[in-house]
């Protein structure tokens, strides 16, 4: 009886022992967090902007929103960096017509290569007749210059509140924060 009990603590440490180091082995490692892409956002007019940024570039997928109100003429915000930066901007108007008001809609969604940039600036412009925005980025050596866009078809019938929003393109394929990426 004696041996059984002293058997008994000792089979104990042991497994427990053994299962902490089976716990150390099987821990999973964790992801070290992506490197953070600064954005600075300018209301260029008394519209009420938002601009949405997408995790995934291929099909506009995963939302980041940032909403600016006609007071706050200047906004930031830090979003995962990628090879490529997808983003829409979009602001609503009323113009005068002959009965009340017409309303008219400013939307542009459109991909930036990011690769070499260490932070953008997107400025909202436009007005009742016409809609834009200009990109500037400055890259990690320093330089700031103004940045051409390709703008994306929007794929409009969407029920998921995610995406996709818009048309895949197999160019930005591979610029996401998901693993995999999707396309």
């Amino acid at each position: 009886m004696r041996s059984k009990f002293r058997l008994m603590p000792l089979t104990l440490v042991c497994l427990g022992l053994v299962s902490a180091a089976g716990c150390a082995l099987s821990m999973p490692q964790r992801a070290l967090p992506p490197s953070q892409l600064q954005v600075w956002i300018e209301n260029g007019n008394d519209k009420r902007p938002t601009l949405t940024f997408y995790n995934d570039d291929y099909d506009c997928f995963g939302v980041i929103s940032v909403e600016l109100d006609e007071r706050s003429s200047k906004a930031s915000a830090q979003i995962p960096h990628k090879a490529y930066t997808t983003f829409q901007s979009k602001w609503i108007s009323h113009a005068p017509a002959e009965v009340g008001l017409d309303t008219v809609e400013c939307e542009i969604t459109a991909t930036i290569d990011s690769r070499e940039l260490s932070d953008i600036t997107l400025r909202t412009e436009g007005n009742s007749t016409q809609c834009d925005v200009s990109v500037t980025g400055t890259t990690t050596s320093g330089e700031t210059r103004s940045l051409p866009y390709q703008k994306r078809t929007r794929d409009i019938l969407q029920f998921y509140t995610q995406g996709p929003f818009c048309q895949p393109d197999p160019r930005f394929q591979g610029s996401s924060t998901y693993a995999p990426p999707r396309g």
